[in-house]
């Protein structure tokens, strides 16, 4: 069925890198307040998609926890500064490093709260050291045809030392799940079945009170640094590795449902010919750019979606008239060296530069798709 009113979607990219994803808030707030030249005709969209914290954003747009627009994007703000960031008393409030040096080398860690640090010590050596045994038994012991040294390469890992439970307690804080599944909004997250290979597209319907802030913890997993989530039995993880601007499904699934369709996509990344080589090629550094590469590289990349939300089938018609706004930062801020902070900082800065550059948007030199320009 073809609706004849126009739709609006936003799609948020995820960096899978410390909190650059939160330069998406400040495009969303420009674009809330007006301040940008792409939304002469008024801001309120009915569909949100995103990968990583970018999935964070869009599932809190589309609980609409201010009532409006323009009064979630200031909310949302708030979620980031005040909740995943740093803040006098921690690091982040996303993730606690397990037995962490820094912690348990600092004299104000045993001052403040002797009890809590010595609590949290002994649950970590205890996790610590039940991971270990697991690994051990699953990759030294007798049987298979690996090599020894295959196996212990296959048993070394960073992520039991990342404890996601700050991560877990602001999701359940900032995302109401039964406003999500009860929203007017579309919600569209992207993350990455790790068995399977492939990105699985998750709706409001999937938002359950069981299932829904393992999907968004998972979307936002760096790879092979945070740990995996296991939804209905297979590990999940960040939406960037198969899928980091999950645009095409938002295409996909409603373009044939309306005459017009306007799209304001957010990347994390300068187009690639703005980004830097370096002058001599490293591991972090290349590690980098081929992130930086993976936003064009999986474009055309295969998503499955779940039972019931498959994208129609094609009705034959001519198709919805589609515009592709494409909003990027002017100056590169992904910085792979600084990969896990959520300094406040400079997370403050992320959203003053989404901002500014939204505001002085140039739909020519960004290269949107604008059909009636």
């Amino acid at each position: 069925m073809i609706d004849r009113a126009p739709l609006q979607a936003v799609v948020l990219s995820g960096s899978g890198c410390g909190s650059t994803d939160a330069y998406g808030v400040g495009v969303l707030k420009a674009l809330a307040e007006g301040a940008a030249p792409t939304v002469n005709g008024g801001f309120e969209p009915s569909i949100y998609g995103g990968a990583a914290f970018g999935a964070f954003n869009a599932a809190v747009m589309t609980a609409d926890p201010g009532g409006g627009t323009a009064a979630t994007v200031r909310w949302l703000e708030q979620a980031w500064l005040d909740g995943l960031c740093s803040t006098a008393g921690r690091p982040n409030g996303v993730f606690r490093i397990r037995c962490s040096p820094m912690t348990l080398l600092d004299p104000r860690s045993w001052l403040g709260n002797p009890v809590s640090t010595a609590n949290d010590a002994a649950k970590d050596v205890a996790y610590l050291t039940s991971d270990l045994v697991a690994r051990v038994r699953a990759k030294l012991l007798p049987g298979g045809s690996a090599g020894i040294g295959e196996r212990v390469a296959a048993m070394l890992a960073v992520t039991p030392f990342f404890d996601m439970s700050p991560l877990r307690a602001h999701l359940r804080s900032f995302v109401d799940l039964s406003r999500v599944r009860s929203s007017t909004k579309t919600l569209m997250v992207n993350a990455t079945d790790w068995e399977r290979g492939i990105g699985r597209i998750f709706t409001n319907v999937d938002m359950t009170d069981a299932h829904g802030h393992d999907i968004l913890q998972a979307s936002a997993a760096y790879l092979v640094v945070f740990p995996f989530v296991n939804i209905g039995g297979r590990p999940f993880g960040g939406g960037p590795g198969s899928l980091a601007t999950p645009l095409r499904p938002v295409l996909e699934t409603f373009a044939a449902r309306t005459d017009s369709l306007t799209v304001h996509t957010v990347y994390i990344h300068p187009p690639m010919a703005r980004i830097p080589l370096g002058d001599m090629p490293g591991m972090l550094t290349g590690t980098g750019r081929y992130f930086d590469m993976v936003e064009s590289l999986n474009v055309r990349a295969d998503v499955e979606y779940g039972p019931g939300q498959a994208p129609p089938a094609p009705t034959g018609g001519r198709g919805a008239t589609v515009t592709i706004h494409r909003y990027r930062p002017s100056t590169p801020i992904v910085d792979w060296f600084h990969m896990l902070e959520f300094d406040r900082t400079k997370t403050e800065a992320f959203i003053a530069q989404g901002y500014r550059d939204t505001k002085h948007h140039d739909c020519r030199a960004a290269g949107c798709i604008c059909p009636a320009a």
